[in-house]
């Protein structure tokens, strides 16, 4: 042990290695140097939360205002939410008790057309709500709100789901709750103990935006602790440490404020350049007198007197089929409209910059086919599709559908809908069916995974959104009633070859009857 510390204290002792003179003043990595391609490039090293609390709410109001007045926002985040929610993402139990299974696909099913009381979306159109207010606006926070047995009915768990806006939880750190919360520290109205888990939100009991908060009705009230297992909060940690979710459309904001800006001003350009204007010009006149602008026809108000100018001149006006007979010395030139050229090209260039700053395929975006073909939209969709699968996976389902579903079991075990000596109730989240480009190679590709034991059946009717137990069941009722009436189907491979042969068991007449279908 002595020698030990006697090596540390010669290692500390040491000097460190002197730099080469070659490498004084020297970068070895070009983004670091300074110079004339970096002048004007400032950076700040602030932390995470450092950097959002001061642009957040900044971020957010532009993000929305740009989702409600530009097409090119509202389509990505129409995108984002339909690729990532669909239809719903539907859970799978896997309790080992198919009936217990059962039960809970019923009950999930029945409680989630009551379980969001401001409207009717239902459990897979508050996952829209709560997705679409993620991507606009960076998190959202949904609130477990538990009712008495009866509020609901007798036959369903008394929980109902409330979905709040980010700006509920304003963006402030007080050292003053902090000694109030025993030593926990407030991050942007995110509550953490001494080892950084969440024990609590700050909310505000209303939107810091709403009419009836701005006329003093909710202006006396300040955030109010809740405890973190009531509440969930869905954001996308991008740096380590982020308490607060950031907009999706945070690195294209200016790129979209722009190419609305353009797309204004060409439509301007445009309207401008389609105005005809024709300009009386004399030709000879004498000499000291300014020309009168005697044109083809005047501009008649509506009791047919002429209109004229504040020099007394007539206003001049062209109809369709106009022939005019103009007198001598005057002439008329008419301009030639040109429309501009080159906003195509820089508008598509524009686009792909913000559909690689969303995540989304170009083509997705804007629905422009006319620069790809077959198997390069094929790539394009294959790299969306696992930035929105990584996404579902690694942040929606964790951060958002399981603790509901827990919330959902708990509360069903405390009505006593569900078996109380259960710990758990795992499942899976079947997510909505990807629309196939070629359908025929993809099912192809399913029977080879599933011949060459490579992958489930179960998983391959998963992963087109559908439960396995509900189509085998499915399935089961359509051979019974298939036997019952003797019909053979060519889409059963007990009764009919891949190649269209009838299989032993179908030709000996066990079916009653030799029809096709």
């Amino acid at each position: 042990m002595g020698r030990v510390r006697e090596a540390w204290r010669v290692l500390t002792r040491t000097a460190p290695a002197p730099i080469h003179r070659s490498f004084r003043g020297r970068r070895a990595y070009d983004g670091a140097s300074a110079g004339a391609r970096t002048d004007g490039w400032q950076t700040i090293g602030g932390s995470a939360n450092t950097e959002t609390a001061q642009s957040l709410e900044s971020l957010r109001n532009r993000a929305r205002d740009l989702v409600r007045n530009n097409a090119w926002a509202r389509k990505a985040i129409e995108a984002l939410v339909s690729n990532l929610v669909g239809t719903g993402l539907r859970p799978i139990p896997m309790t080992g008790d198919k009936d217990l299974d059962r039960r809970l696909i019923d009950l999930w099913d029945t409680w989630g057309r009551a379980c969001y009381p401001l409207s009717r979306l239902g459990i897979y159109g508050v996952q829209s709500l709560i997705a679409r207010s993620f991507f606009e606006s960076g998190e959202v926070l949904v609130r477990r709100r538990l009712r008495r047995i009866d509020d609901l009915g007798p036959d369903l768990p008394p929980l109902q789901l409330q979905i709040l806006e980010p700006d509920q939880m304003p963006c402030w750190t007080s050292t003053t709750y902090d000694l109030r919360q025993g030593g926990n520290r407030i991050v942007q109205g995110v509550e953490l103990d001494p080892l950084d888990r969440r024990v609590g939100y700050w909310l505000l009991p209303v939107h810091p935006g709403d009419s009836w908060s701005l006329t003093g009705g909710a202006g006396t009230y300040g955030p109010q602790r809740v405890d973190a297992v009531n509440v969930l909060h869905l954001l996308q940690e991008a740096r380590p440490g982020q308490v607060r979710g950031v907009p999706w459309l945070a690195p294209v904001i200016m790129a979209l404020w722009d190419l609305g800006g353009m797309s204004d001003a060409e439509r301007a350009r445009a309207k401008i350049a389609h105005c005809l204007t024709a300009f009386v010009e004399s030709v000879d006149s004498d000499e000291g007198t300014p020309p009168r602008p005697d044109g083809i026809t005047g501009a008649e108000d509506e009791f047919g007197n002429l209109v004229v100018d504040m020099q007394g001149d007539p206003v001049e006006q062209l109809h369709p089929g106009l022939i005019g007979y103009l007198p001598p010395g005057k002439k008329i030139t008419i301009n030639s409209p040109t429309l501009p050229s080159g906003y195509d090209a820089y508008q598509r260039v524009g686009l792909h910059e913000i559909a690689a700053g969303i995540g989304l395929a170009y083509e997705v975006l804007t629905g422009d086919l006319s620069q790809v073909n077959f198997s390069s939209i094929r790539l394009g969709l294959n790299e969306q599709n696992r930035m929105i699968r990584g996404l579902r996976e690694q942040v929606f389902v964790p951060l958002a559908m399981q603790p509901i579903w827990e919330w959902f079991c708990e509360a069903g075990q405390f009505a006593g809908l569900l078996p109380l000596e259960a710990d758990a109730f795992p499942c899976r989240w079947s997510s909505p069916r990807v629309e196939s480009v070629d359908r025929k190679t993809d099912a192809e590709a399913d029977l080879r995974e599933m011949r060459n034991q490579t992958r489930s059946r179960r998983d391959v009717i998963a992963s087109y959104g559908q439960d396995p137990d509900a189509v085998d069941a499915e399935i089961a009722l359509d051979q019974e009633n298939r036997r019952r009436l003797g019909i053979v189907s060519d889409g059963d491979p007990g009764e009919v070859s891949l190649s269209g042969a009838v299989q032993a068991e179908s030709a000996s007449g066990k079916l009653g009857g030799v029809g096709s279908q």
